[in-house]
C-alpha cells in the first residue's frame, strides 16, 4: 500500500511554528534576502500592536514609521527598538514613551521573532555555507549532549548565533537590498504572500467602502494609518476582518496591482477572456491580465517562476546545501529577485506618489531581466495588428499619447499607426 508523502516544501512548513501560508511567506522573505526584516513583519502581523493610545493616536504614532502599512509600522519600530535595546536598555524605552510604544509588547515582539528566526535556522532556511559561528552555547552542542528525543535547551547564545547567521546572509551579496523603499515594497509582497485571500478592493473612487471575497463591504479600520489616507487607491491588503453591526478592516496596507497579480489568491484558475484582456481568475471573484497577449503570457511565466523559486528553495533547505540543488536554486531564486527589482524600480507606496490602478492590469513594458532563461514570444505584424483590432478607440489613443504619436482618424488609421511603430 502507498503511503502519501510529503513534497519538500511541506516538510519545510512542518518544521516552522506558522500557517502554511505565513511560513511560505518566511521562505519568500529568505529567497528575497530579507529573512530577519520578514520575521518581524510576520510576527507583527499577527501579534498585538505596540502602539499605544486612542485610535487617533495609534494611527498617528504608526505614520511614524510607515505612512501606509500598519504591519509594517509596528514591524520597523520593533528592529529600531532592538538596535537601540542592544546598546542602551534604557535609552531604548525612553525612546519607546515618546513614541507611544509599550517596552513590554515589543519585548514580547522580539522574543517571537527570535524564536521564529530559530526555527528558521533549525528548518535550513538560513544556512550560510562556510560560515563558522560560536557562542556560549550553540545548537549542535547542545544536541550532542542531550538524548536525540530530549528537547534542546534554549540559551541566549543560540538566538545570538541565529541572529549572527541572518546577519551574514543579509550581507552577502546576492541578497544585499539596495535602498529602503525598495525594502519596504519587498516586505509588502512578503505581507501579500502571506495573507493572499485577504484583498480588498475600494468600491468607487473617494469612497470609504470597499468589497472582500468574503464579506459583502468593509470599511477601513479607524484606529488604521490609512484610515484617512489614498482615497483614490483601489487596492489594500488586510490582516483580519472583524464584524459586528459593520465590518471592519484591520492591519491594512496598501499593495498594488502587480503583487496581488503575481502573489495574490488563495485559488488562482487560468481563464482567458479575449473581451476583458484577462487571463487568470483569483479566488472566483478578480479577473487579471494585460492589454496585450505578451502581457498575459509574462505575468502566467512570473507566477509559475515564483513557485519554482519557493519549490527550490525548500528543497535546498533539506538537501542540507547540496551543489547542485544550491546553485539551481540559487538560480531560479536571482531570477525571481531581479524581476521583483524591476517592479519596484518606480516609487511604490508613498503617500504622494500613488498612481491610478483602477484597473487591475499587469504593467506590459517591464524590461526582461538578462538571465531569464525563458523569453516570451514576440508577436508578429499580424497578431499585433489583431490584438490593437480588439481594442477601443479611446485604448487606442491613449497608447498613441504614450508614444507621441497623431491620435486623430479611424480605428483602423490608429490601428495602423500603432503597429508601424
Amino acid at each position: 500500500e502507498v503511503c502519501p508523502v510529503l513534497l519538500p516544501i511541506g516538510e519545510v512548513l512542518a518544521r516552522l511554528p506558522l500557517e502554511p501560508l505565513l511560513g511560505r511567506a518566511a521562505l519568500l522573505g529568505c529567497i528575497l534576502g530579507i529573512p530577519e526584516q520578514s520575521a518581524a513583519l510576520l510576527v507583527a502581523a499577527g501579534g498585538r500592536t505596540p502602539f499605544l493610545g486612542s485610535r487617533r493616536d495609534l494611527a498617528e504614532a504608526q505614520r511614524a514609521f510607515c505612512a501606509w502599512s500598519d504591519p509594517l509600522a509596528a514591524a520597523k519600530a520593533l528592529l529600531q527598538w532592538e538596535r537601540l535595546t542592544s546598546s542602551d536598555p534604557v535609552a531604548a524605552n525612553q525612546w519607546a514613551e515618546e513614541k507611544h510604544l509599550s517596552s513590554a509588547r515589543l519585548a514580547n515582539l522580539s522574543r517571537d521573532k527570535a524564536f521564529l528566526l530559530r526555527d528558521m535556522k533549525r528548518a535550513g532556511l538560513l544556512r550560510n555555507a562556510g560560515v563558522s559561528l560560536s557562542g556560549p552555547v550553540t545548537l549542535s552542542d547542545a544536541a550532542e549532549t542531550r538524548d536525540a528525543s530530549a528537547e534542546v535547551l534554549e540559551t541566549r547564545g543560540e538566538f545570538e548565533e541565529s541572529l549572527l547567521e541572518v546577519e551574514q546572509e543579509e550581507d552577502s551579496p546576492e541578497s544585499l537590498i539596495e535602498d529602503a523603499e525598495d525594502s519596504d515594497a519587498l516586505l509588502a509582497t512578503v505581507l501579500c504572500s502571506a495573507y493572499p485571500g485577504n484583498v480588498a478592493m475600494r468600491s468607487k473612487e473617494n469612497k470609504r467602502n470597499f468589497k472582500l471575497s468574503s464579506f459583502a463591504e468593509a470599511n477601513m479600520s479607524p484606529a488604521s494609518v490609512n484610515a484617512d489616507a489614498h482615497e483614490t487607491h483601489p487596492w489594500w491588503l488586510y490582516c483580519d476582518a472583524a464584524s459586528t453591526h459593520r465590518t471592519y478592516m484591520h492591519s491594512t496596507t496598501l499593495i498594488h496591482d502587480w503583487q496581488i497579480a503575481l502573489f495574490g489568491g488563495l485559488r488562482s484558475k487560468t481563464s482567458y477572456d479575449q473581451k476583458m484582456h484577462t487571463c487568470m481568475t483569483l479566488d472566483h471573484w478578480l479577473q487579471v491580465g494585460g492589454v496585450l497577449r505578451r502581457s498575459n503570457t509574462l505575468l502566467l511565466q512570473l507566477r509559475e517562476q515564483v513557485t519554482a523559486a519557493i519549490a527550490w528553495k525548500a528543497l535546498d533547505a533539506l538537501e542540507g546545501g547540496a551543489s547542485d540543488v544550491a546553485q539551481e536554486a540559487q538560480q531560479v531564486a536571482e531570477t525571481l529577485r531581479q524581476w521583483l527589482r524591476v517592479l519596484t524600480r518606480t516609487p511604490q507606496n508613498t503617500e504622494d506618489q500613488v498612481q491610478d490602478e483602477s484597473r487591475l492590469v499587469f504593467e506590459d513594458d517591464v524590461e526582461e531581466p538578462e538571465e531569464v532563461e525563458e523569453e516570451p514570444e514576440e508577436l508578429d505584424d499580424e497578431e499585433l495588428v489583431e490584438d490593437l483590432s480588439k481594442l477601443t478607440v479611446a485604448q487606442l489613443k491613449d497608447m498613441l499619447k504614450e508614444k507621441g504619436l497623431k491620435v486623430s482618424g479611424r480605428k483602423s488609421e490608429l490601428v495602423s499607426r500603432l503597429s508601424d511603430d
